[in-house]
């Protein structure tokens, strides 16, 4: 038992017209296990690099949710798969050493006093919370914008890492494995 209060913040970024179902998703399993529920809402703009705008939209609810709790930490659920793409990202955009360590384990959030915290991102793969949440009977949903190969994310995970797992089969490991060299943690994993 942890504790500390425990509250799940999810964020509509009003993309999809079925993303209001995502969140009562969430809403109802949080009702089920008593654990606190926040709903940000926000039409995200397409204009500009949309993946980007929703992010910085998402982590601004995050934070003025962190506020209101006075919580010092915010934990996110990227895995390994996530910090591997996102090296690619960075390595095809042609970012220097800071870029290719990818995503820290933990860093300060902007615009509150807690600390962002990725808990899953050495340790656990998309398929391993897949089949967590399985193993558990708890209902999950896919992101319909996850298979839209317009998005350069999308593109890496559906074409460039299946492609790259022809010659590693463990290249998502390899990938982020080789992210945390380029971060400042003795250990090669990401920094904070």
């Amino acid at each position: 038992k942890l504790r500390y209060k425990l509250v799940a913040a999810h964020f509509d970024h009003g993309l999809r017209k079925d993303s209001r179902n995502d969140a009562e998703l969430v809403r109802k399993l949080c009702e089920e296990r008593d654990i606190t529920f926040e709903l940000g809402r926000s039409q995200v703009a397409k204009r500009g690099n949309l993946e980007e705008n929703a992010r910085l939209a998402r982590y601004k609810f995050l934070a003025k949710t962190a506020e209101k709790y006075d919580a010092n930490a915010v934990l996110t659920g990227h895995t390994i798969n996530d910090q591997a793409e996102t090296f690619l990202l960075n390595l095809v955009r042609g970012s220097g050493p800071s870029g290719l360590a990818a995503m820290p384990t933990a860093r300060p959030l902007e615009g509150c006093q807690a600390q962002l915290i990725r808990p899953l991102l050495r340790i656990a793969s998309r398929e391993d919370t897949v089949e967590y949440c399985s193993d558990l009977g708890v209902d999950f949903r896919s992101d319909p914008m996850n298979e839209d190969l317009r998005f350069s994310r999308v593109k890496i995970r559906r074409e460039v890492i299946p492609l790259l797992s022809e010659l590693n089969p463990r290249i998502v490991e390899t990938l982020a494995r080789t992210a945390g060299h380029f971060s400042q943690d003795p250990s090669g994993g990401p920094s904070g």
